[in-house]
């Protein structure tokens, strides 16, 4: 079936089926054709609710997730379960509400949450999400999402695998993705795939606390408190502060991972609608890294380890030289918002986002055989033990990693709003900082224990007594981007019209100090960004928006700077440098917000030029990633979402279904066995990770004592090289939840004892590409010459796990 039947048959579908869900509630006589905008929020009783007040629809950031609300039961349940709201946007927004994130396992992160949005496949490296999903949006990568927190970048760019390291799960107040889309006012530029929004919980109006603890499988256990103030006096300020300890052995093989983190929030509201805020998160992490089979090993072994016993001075494989010793992040922000007037408001949100810490690596090295960059160097490879080596001796050495990132901006508007006209003017700025210094360390060799490098005594060091670093660069870049939006609002506002216009001007650079690197390599980009979209209001129940806008990513500069391997001086990285990506997306689609269903259907196109790839590989015994170009692509597709009040009681359904149809534009560029230049046919081809189907299910169930809900998603089969000579199967993935809310008593605001069970089948099936390859097989190139393969590398699901969590909230 090509893409576009897909599409017709998709749409012939879906629509009557909503039509047909909807009943009777959608006649003429019994629904107002008055123009109004479908609440954000709302509170609906089990009869038939009560007609809705005029009142303007809400920009996203202050979108909240409708709940039921059965007073008699002291119950809130989610339309859909929490996996869909109504909505009143120009693009496809799609979240999920305080009251689903409540019911998940309280170590899931911001992608875990969102797996069963139709755009996106997520993929776990072990079950309790104390370290970050993979993720794909529409066939694209992490690394082409935006992620913002209440209105400041939470990541910094090429770092979105490490979204475990934001907030805990009980502050967060909604997640939300718009796949393939971002406003003009986000403070984001490599968006492709869409943005992630995260809302911090506000600190409650009450003194209360809240107490959990989580213990499952795999030696699993989590404790959390949260204290908040309530008012403060009556000086309407308010504030909380959380802490969490989690830890988790490996679900196979050796290794565990911690974290600890910190939340804090103060709010201060003014009269006027006025309010400042000030948010802090702070994590430090101590995680190994799995290791990722390729499909022989998969066949032949399910999965590969690190050594859990250390071999030898050889052994670079040791599971203590594959992890992080300890890394440190946090962001600090202060989104401010001020009434001028009536008409006139500022926004501004400053922000600081760092993170440092070291990992070891290992590599076997040669005495006479060292090398910094393109050099060899004179290094006594015994100095670990006191000792001189002699030539040809080998040693085993530590290729870590190490070196602060730091981010500060700024993201402020000005909107002033006359008649049917709110004009938004704004300007972001943004610089990043990344001084890299990975030091050759210290390992015992008779135990393979790497020495602790965040001391730099225990680094080689040359001749001369300087460090012996195999990567020493600075990363920097500085973006300045002013920004203009306008919203019509017409017909009584039945009718809202919204253009944009981003200009970002981009300077970047790497400062590279290894021998035989180029010194500096910088460019200056300017890009602009217009958007333009726009949603009608047949009635309160039917809508249709379009929206199309422009997209650009720069690469990760890692990926530019001139690398060696330490063993040999070849350069390993840093040959080609990737070339910006830029992207034209398209959408249209369809909403029905009636009284017992909610449903969406939106189609999409993207037209991508200089696709980058991300590439996750291993360079001298360290984990790292790589992007490169992979000519243009066209994707087009189409996501339905289906979701009702509760039914039969206190049921609440939801299905999801996603097409995707991305192809290549180009034939690959690559190098033959005699080192020539030539081209692989990928043109055409299906880019890998980009599953032409998913299909999810869920289903909740909440009387107000007990609750829980099945989720079970389908995924369908993916490329995993480029020439499309070898593909995953599809697979399914599922959860289950069972809880128990107990009665009120004294203090104790209803305390909740739930089970979260996933992968009950207890399945280890291939769920996503780790690393992709060109071509698996050995194939033969436009020009005649012989191109040799690789085989690409696959996660793998996750083992059965449960975990029992209790949550005691004190007031």
């Amino acid at each position: 079936m090509s893409h576009r039947n897909a599409l017709l048959a998709t749409s012939s579908i879906v629509i009557p089926i909503i039509g047909l869900l909807a009943g009777p509630k959608a006649h003429a006589d019994s629904r107002s054709h008055l123009p109004e905008s479908i609440p954000a929020s709302s509170t609906v009783s089990m009869k038939p609710p009560p007609r809705p007040t005029k009142r303007a629809s809400a920009p996203l950031h202050g979108v909240k997730a409708e709940e039921i609300n059965v007073a008699a039961a002291h119950l809130h349940i989610s339309s859909g379960g929490g996996m869909i709201q109504r909505r009143d946007d120009t693009r496809s927004v799609q979240s999920v509400s305080a009251d689903y994130i409540a019911k998940q396992n309280p170590t899931s992160n911001v992608v875990g949450l969102l797996s069963m949005m139709p755009s996106v496949n997520s993929m776990s490296q072990e079950p309790t999400g104390i370290l970050s999903n993979g993720i794909m949006v529409r066939g694209l990568t992490v690394d082409d999402m935006g992620w913002v927190l209440d209105g400041a970048p939470t990541l910094s760019p090429g770092a979105g695998r490490f979204q475990a390291e934001m907030l805990d799960s009980e502050n967060m107040d909604r997640v939300s993705i718009t796949p393939g889309s971002s406003s003009t006012d986000d403070p984001v530029t490599s968006a492709t795939g869409g943005v992630i929004y995260t809302k911090m919980k506000d600190p409650s109006e009450k003194a209360r606390t809240q107490v959990d603890f989580t213990y499952g499988t795999f030696n699993t256990y989590r404790g959390f408190i949260r204290l908040d103030s309530g008012e403060i006096g009556h000086s309407d300020i308010r504030a909380f502060v959380s802490y969490s300890s989690a830890s988790t052995d490996f679900w196979r093989g050796p290794g565990i991972a911690k974290k600890q983190h910190v939340d804090f929030k103060l709010l201060k509201s003014f009269n006027n609608g006025s309010t400042f805020a000030f948010e802090s998160v702070f994590n430090n992490n101590k995680n190994g890294y799995y290791y990722y089979p390729t499909q022989q090993e998969w066949r032949q072994y399910r999965w590969i380890n690190p050594d859990a016993t250390y071999s030898g001075i050889h052994d670079g494989s040791y599971y203590k030289l594959n992890q992080t010793s300890l890394f440190y992040s946090g962001t600090v922000l202060a989104p401010i918002h001020v009434m001028l007037s009536p008409r006139l408001t500022w926004d501004t949100t400053p922000y600081f986002w760092y993170g440092f810490g070291w990992g070891p690596g290992g590599t076997t090295l040669t005495q006479g055989q060292t090398y910094l960059g393109n050099q060899r160097v004179d290094v006594n490879l015994a100095q670990g033990t006191g000792g001189v080596a002699q030539n040809g001796q080998q040693y085993l050495v530590s290729t870590g990693f190490g070196g602060p990132t730091y981010i500060g901006g700024i993201n402020s508007k000005f909107a002033w709003t006359h008649g049917h006209n709110t004009v938004t003017l704004g300007y972001w700025y943004e610089n990043y900082n990344l001084r890299e210094k990975d030091p050759v360390g210290f390992i015992n060799q008779e135990t393979g224990d790497p020495a602790d490098l965040s001391h730099s005594y225990n680094y080689y060091r040359l001749a001369n007594g300087h460090l012996y670093y195999y990567d020493n660069y600075f990363l920097h870049y500085q973006l300045n981007s002013p920004y203009i939006m306008d919203t019509l609002r017409l017909l009584k506002d039945r009718l809202v019209i919204n253009a944009g216009f981003k200009d970002v001007m981009v300077t970047r650079g790497v400062d590279n100090y290894v021998p035989g690197s180029t010194p500096h390599m910088g460019i200056s980009e300017n890009i602009p960004l217009p958007s333009l979209g726009a949603r009608y209001n047949f009635d309160r129940a039917n809508q249709v928006y379009i929206n199309a806008e422009g997209d650009y990513r720069q690469p990760f500069m890692g990926s530019t700077a001139e690398q060696y391997s330490v063993s040999s001086g070849a350069m390993t990285t840093g040959a080609n440098s990737p070339k910006s990506q830029y992207a034209i997306k398209e959408e249209i689609g369809y909403r029905y917000n009636g009284d017992r269903l909610i449903a969406s259907v939106s189609f999409f196109n993207m037209n991508m030029t200089n696709r980058l790839l991300t590439l996750n590989t291993y360079q001298e015994g360290v984990q790292v990633q790589r992007e490169l170009n992979a000519g243009g692509q066209t994707s087009r597709g189409v996501d339905v979402q289906i979701g009702t009040i509760p039914l039969w009681g206190r049921f609440t359904p939801y299905v999801t279904f996603a097409y995707l149809d991305a192809r290549q534009d180009n034939n690959l560029r690559t190098v033959d066995s005699n080192g020539q230049v030539d081209y692989l046919r990928t043109a055409g081809k299906t880019q890998v990770a980009s599953p032409h189907y998913q299909a999810g299910l869920g289903l909740s169930y909440d009387d107000g004592t007990f609750f829980g809900s099945v989720n079970v998603k389908y995924i369908s089969s993916q490329y995993a090289t480029l020439m499309n000579d070898e593909k995953m199967p599809g697979y399914i993935n599922n959860s289950v939840i069972l809880g128990y809310r107990l009665p009120k008593f004294a203090v104790l605001n209803r305390p909740s004892i739930q089970v979260n069970l996933n992968n009950i089948n207890n399945s280890t099936q291939r769920t996503g590409i780790y690393g992709f390859s060109d071509n698996a097989r050995t194939s033969t190139g436009v020009l005649g010459g012989t191109i040799a393969g690789s085989s690409p590398t696959y996660y793998v699901e996750p083992g059965f796990s449960a975990l029992m969590t209790v949550r005691v909230p004190m007031e």
